[in-house]
């Protein structure tokens, strides 16, 4: 015979009805030590081998057929087994985290043993209550019960949740975020919870101090903003010897820093120390004062002499220093100029160059006319792909001469672009064309780049796209590129490594036509 067994709710762990066939059921009220005996089994799992030896005992009394013995056995083990494998512990990975205001933060805690939260419930409070910084279930963020300081501030990493890892980013954290967080996991049968704490600090600025005259005596006020939390302030001689005799007021402003003032009587021609320590950061700043024996001479009559004679020696040194500035300014413009001229001079003999593109060199998104003279780039999706060949760039959108130039070349070629979006100069042949080169970075190509907006090396609005020349000298290492109508021009230097070159374009969008 084959028995079932009813059990009800028990703490957080659900035992649902063992069924077989429609036979007797073993029930529950009529029997109730076994009923106590499985309560204790999954409410207590540290004496498992007690209570199972309890219960091996009362069934063997009760069933006098042994298959059915067996599979009841069978049974509470199975149960036993899901119960254990469905806990888990909530760890926090790092506690205390200290962030400065203004930073970004990342909660991090982890289950153990390692097991996928992306199905469960989990909830990052402030305090155990039904208000949560960030609340995730069923796979999505749960928005309705979060607390508004932390609405578009919070994010949770669901990548790591597969490996039971919950990280929530908080963005630009303030005062308002200094505290204690709580982590709870709820899954079907099972949850946790664990802590951490998030301690927030702010450095203030350096503190200031202010001199009052009073009925009384001397007044130093010591003041510093933008403290978080409030920070201690003590009072020191020149023999670092404590005064007590100070008082201390703080405000807040809207964002929860505080600035401190704190006011001491000064004694003459003793030096006085005003010292602020963050408690957290172990940091201070420290500036001090000194008084003389009246106040109508608090400022040492050397010192002020000191001053007057630095004021004169000013007065004539900064008219100087000025002048010898704008005379190596001034040298500089012409060292360029020179250069320039120089440049010219050597441009003016050079010939023109009688090239073609070669279109065995264009990258596949390139059409390149019949004459070799045209290349433009498109990004159509009915372009035939072009055969694969060791010259061609796969990808960087370049395209080169048909043939190189070396030792003593000096020549120009002209072109022309109907939108200022492209790139000219010359590479290297020895240049790997099969994969992604980082024009900055390689030193086998040297490109100017043209364009109408800023930040480029030549500025050339789409109204003034015209012809343009290029220069290249190879001796002197150099190229420079000339817009033939503005009479604008700019230079680059680069390194041929004694190899041969060619001129190369980059076609972004646009066309370049030779001329």
């Amino acid at each position: 015979m084959v028995y079932s067994v009813k059990v009800w709710n028990c703490d957080n762990a659900q035992l649902r009805g063992l069924t077989g066939k429609k036979q007797p059921q073993l029930d529950c009220l009529s029997h109730p030590e076994l009923y106590v005996s499985l309560v204790k089994l999954l409410t207590n799992k540290i004496v498992l081998v007690s209570l199972f030896k309890k219960v091996f005992m009362m069934l063997q009394n009760r069933l006098t057929n042994h298959s059915s013995y067996l599979l009841i056995l069978l049974l509470f083990l199975s149960q036993i087994q899901r119960s254990l494998s469905d806990r888990f512990t909530v760890i926090a990975t790092k506690t205390p985290i200290s962030a400065t205001i203004g930073s970004d933060v990342t909660l991090s805690f982890h289950l153990s043993p390692e097991i996928n939260a992306e199905n469960m419930e989990i909830g990052i409070s402030r305090s155990p209550s039904t208000e949560f910084a960030f609340l995730y279930r069923r796979g999505q963020e749960v928005t309705g019960s979060q607390i508004k300081g932390y609405k578009g501030r919070t994010k949770l990493v669901t990548e790591h949740l597969k490996m039971g890892e919950i990280s929530l980013l908080i963005r630009d954290v303030g005062p308002f975020d200094n505290g204690i967080y709580y982590c709870f996991v709820q899954s079907d049968n099972y949850y946790n919870e664990n802590s951490l704490e998030l301690i927030l600090t702010m450095l203030g600025t350096g503190p200031v101090i202010r001199i009052t005259d009073k009925d009384k005596g001397i007044t130093a006020v010591c003041e510093s903003n933008g403290w978080y939390p409030k920070p201690t302030v003590l009072w020191k001689d020149s023999l670092g010897k404590p005064l007590d005799n100070s008082n201390e007021s703080s405000t807040e402003d809207e964002s929860r820093l505080l600035s401190v003032y704190s006011l001491i009587n000064v004694n003459p021609n003793n030096p006085t120390f005003c010292n602020f320590r963050s408690v957290l950061l172990n940091i201070q700043n420290q500036p001090g004062i000194r008084i003389s024996d009246t106040l109508y001479n608090r400022v040492d009559r050397c010192f002020t002499s000191l001053i007057f004679i630095s004021a004169v020696l000013l007065s004539f040194t900064l008219p100087i220093m000025y002048g010898l500035y704008k005379v190596r300014t001034l040298k500089a413009k012409l060292k360029e100029t020179d250069e320039e001229l120089y440049l010219i001079k050597k441009n003016l003999a050079a010939s023109k160059a009688n090239i073609l593109l070669d279109p065995e060199t264009a990258h596949h998104k390139f059409l390149v006319s019949k004459e070799n003279k045209h290349a433009q780039c498109t990004y159509s999706q009915t372009m035939t792909k072009k055969p694969a060949s060791t010259k061609r760039f796969e990808k960087n959108l370049f395209i080169l001469s048909n043939e190189t130039f070396g030792k003593g070349s000096l020549c120009y070629l002209d072109f022309k672009v109907n939108n200022p979006l492209c790139g000219i100069g010359i590479c290297r042949n020895s240049i790997q064309r099969n994969t992604r080169i980082n024009i900055q970075e390689n030193k086998s190509i040297c490109i100017v780049h043209i364009s109408q907006v800023e930040n480029f090396d030549f500025l050339v609005s789409e109204k003034e796209s015209g012809q343009l020349r290029i220069y290249l000298n190879y001796d002197s290492q150099t190229i420079t590129v000339v817009h033939v109508s503005k009479m604008e021009s700019v230079s680059k230097s680069f390194e041929h490594g004694h190899e041969e070159v060619f001129f190369l374009f980059e076609i972004q969008e646009n066309e370049v036509t030779l001329l």
